[in-house]
């Protein structure tokens, strides 16, 4: 099967990230999902990306975006958290609706066993940056610490950049899959003609979900 096709934060070709605009018209476009980002600010999920965020404006609230968009498709929310403290009012939330297509994800290493444990049904997901690697680190070790920190944490979905770009390799996505573990990576708002040979190469790959900022990818992948 072909990649899932994420909007990440929505149709931000159009309208600003992480907005209920963003997320409609991911939607219509044909987006298999929508990727958002929540935070725990002064007693609400909102839903915004940036730690330093201006707290002048106004953001959408989780509880909205679920009551819309529950059953539309993929709904893959990005834990913007060092602490704990938001994971109460989440799984208060989340008890509301049914559960079958979101997914949670962390890039913090230390949150994941926390949300492991009041979310035991959901699939989680590891988002692995630059900084979970080493220079010196050739594909064997870097294949080896992927997969065996997925197998420690417990978690279902490895988000991998092309970044360090030996990484997301064919080898490193078949010792994922042997480990029923999905995987996950990123096309950037790049020249379009690139954006497409990236999603062969993953598809190839056989990569299970892409988020992509371009909505012009859907129509250059779907015709």
């Amino acid at each position: 099967m072909s990649p899932l096709l994420i909007a990440h934060r929505g149709n931000t070709t159009t309208f600003p990230e992480n907005s209920m605009q963003a997320f409609t018209s991911a939607f219509e476009r044909g987006a298999d999902g929508i990727e958002l980002d929540v935070q725990w600010i002064e007693e609400q999920l909102l839903v915004v990306h940036d730690y330093q965020f201006d707290p002048t404006q106004s953001f959408a609230v989780l509880e909205d975006v679920l009551n819309v968009f529950i059953g539309k498709g993929q709904l893959e929310i990005e834990i913007k958290s060092f602490s704990t403290e938001i994971l109460t009012p989440l799984k208060n939330l989340l008890s509301r609706y049914s559960l079958d297509k979101i997914e949670l994800t962390t890039a913090e290493l230390a949150m994941v066993q926390p949300i492991k444990k009041l979310f035991p049904q959901l699939n989680i997901g590891v988002i692995f940056g630059t900084d979970h690697y080493q220079p010196w680190m050739e594909e064997r070790t870097l294949v080896k610490k992927t997969v065996e920190l997925m197998q420690t944490m417990n978690a279902q979905v490895a988000h991998v950049s092309v970044v360090p770009p030996h990484l997301l390799t064919e080898n490193l996505v078949s010792k994922l899959h042997e480990k029923n573990i999905r995987v996950h990576s990123h096309i950037p708002k790049i020249e379009l003609k690139e954006q497409v040979r990236l999603y062969q190469h993953f598809d190839a790959l056989s990569v299970d979900e892409l988020t992509f900022d371009d909505m012009a990818l859907l129509g250059a992948v779907r015709k």
